[in-house]
């Protein structure tokens, strides 16, 4: 089971408007059950989100427990433990400083992520700690008692719905529809971005060393889904970004079916995030003109965004001030390098031979991620298969016709009353063979009324397995089918 996280997201509100975000980035590999395999990159997930989010200008709290590889990597970084007491603490300090933000009269938002194993049980939906699970109603306990204009809550996470909401999803059917306000008592200043809409899993992926939905919404989140070149990101363009990147994969038990619905009962262009609202140190501008799948790693090889731009879009890419990072052109013998920190264009830098990626059974799968481009007719594609998903699950939901339960049951009952009749058939004959010449006449008579009796039961049985089947007959050779609406 895999779980990027809750995240309590960024700004909300009027496009131009900033708000003062506080954040706090939980990350978690283990599980309170031993059949449950370990993570190997939820703590990974965590740091890069506290990073994305540093880089986004909004005060962080990092909660995880390092496995030994990221350790290595990030040998100066001292998390706080991913424990509840420890989320408790960190959400009672950013409490008090978005109270303070309020009192001074700034619109506020809270930034809350997650990411380790989700599952469910007994019907509670809940995420894991290192020393204990938050539960569903654990998460909407807390997220009342945060005094804030807006909370934007993203989970990457097996059954990651079954975290937030207890209704609505299954696991045969998604959510028909990823703006669905579905009714729970999830507080009203409260947006979702969720990995899944029903009991499915979350996939990481050694190329990304990550969850993929978490690695997509950072991508998104770093400017990858600014259609209008704006600067704000809304729930629409970061949903039909994720949609665009997975909707190539052919398989569809690999593809995230993520859920998406904005605070609010907002539309759907409500502001995610401010992506120049501190104005980031650097930014890799990549168009117009560019058609290919780009992604940039930094020099440990870590990759901090996918992006597949249209021809005729410019999209601004947030960088970490780490150097050197490299650009690579997915399929085409093209790297490039970012040598100094600053603003740069793509087409300033120079090619250069890339190395080669490793393979696997999902790297095969997941290589067709951001297969498409990303343009300006992305949101009404995301739009249109959201409306057919929303019709599939609501003829999903309906009761089944007619036709569908009460024609195999004519044709059942027919058959028991059948074997019924024969049954009595067969007692009365008994009670026949019980019978000989030198049976006394009361003998007789008290075997006689036995197969009258067996006689009388069979004949209406009989009758009735004969109506029964020659209803099935013609119900199933020569009436039509009930095909319902």
């Amino acid at each position: 089971m895999r779980a990027l996280g809750i995240a309590l997201l960024v700004l909300a509100g009027a496009r131009t408007a900033a708000a003062a975000s506080f954040a706090i980035a939980v990350g978690y590999n283990g599980s309170s059950r031993q059949e449950v395999a370990p993570l190997a990159y939820a703590d990974d997930d965590a740091v890069r989100n506290a990073e994305l989010l540093g880089e986004l200008g909004v005060p962080t709290t990092l909660l995880t427990a390092l496995d030994g590889d990221t350790r290595a990597l990030y040998p100066d970084l001292a998390p706080r433990a991913p424990t509840l007491s420890e989320l408790r603490s960190a959400l009672a300090t950013t409490t008090a400083q978005l109270a303070q933000a309020r009192a001074a009269g700034e619109p506020t938002a809270l930034l809350f992520f997650y990411t380790g194993h989700g599952d469910v049980e007994h019907g509670e939906g809940f995420l894991e700690l290192l020393d204990a699970r938050l539960t569903r109603t654990e998460l909407r306990s807390l997220l009342r008692t945060v005094p804030v204009d807006q909370v934007h809550l993203i989970i990457d996470a097996c059954k990651s719905y079954f975290a937030v909401f207890d209704r609505g999803g299954s696991s045969r059917r998604a959510v028909a529809d990823p703006f669905l306000r579905p009714e729970e008592p999830l507080p009203a200043n409260v947006g979702v971005l969720l990995s899944t809409s029903s009991s499915q899993d979350s996939h990481e992926w050694e190329a990304f060393q990550g969850g993929i939905f978490s690695h997509e919404v950072r991508s998104a989140l770093r400017g990858g889904a600014d259609l209008d070149g704006d600067g704000a990101i809304s729930y629409e363009e970061v949903g039909a970004f994720v949609f665009t990147a997975n909707r190539s994969i052919p398989n569809a038990r690999f593809r995230p079916d993520f859920f998406v619905r904005p605070p609010g009962g907002k539309p759907a262009s409500t502001l995610l995030v401010q992506v120049g609202a501190v104005g980031p140190a650097s930014e890799l501008s990549v168009g117009p003109g560019v058609s290919e799948h780009l992604y940039i790693e930094d020099e440990r090889g870590l990759r901090m965004a996918d992006v597949h731009p249209s021809p005729d879009l410019t999209v601004h890419i947030v960088l970490p001030e780490r150097r050197p990072l490299f650009v690579h052109a997915l399929g085409s013998a093209q790297e490039y390098a970012i040598a100094e920190p600053g603003n740069v264009t793509l087409a300033s830098l120079t090619a250069r031979p890339p190395e080669s990626r490793s393979r696997g059974a999902l790297h095969v799968a997941f290589s067709h991620l951001f297969a498409e481009p990303f343009d300006a007719s992305a949101p009404a594609a995301f739009d249109a298969a959201m409306l057919v998903r929303a019709e599939e699950a609501r003829l999903a939901a309906l009761p089944p016709p007619m036709g569908r339960w009460l024609r195999p049951t004519l044709g059942v009952a027919g058959l028991v009353f059948a074997a019924a009749g024969a049954g009595a058939s067969g007692l009365a004959f008994y009670e026949r063979a019980q019978v000989s010449p030198s049976s006394s006449n009361r003998s007789r008579l008290a075997h006689n009324a036995a197969i009258a009796r067996y006689n009388q039961l069979a004949v209406p049985l009989y009758g009735l397995a004969a109506t029964t089947l020659v209803s099935y007959v013609l119900w199933r050779y020569v009436g039509e089918d009930d095909r319902g609406p």
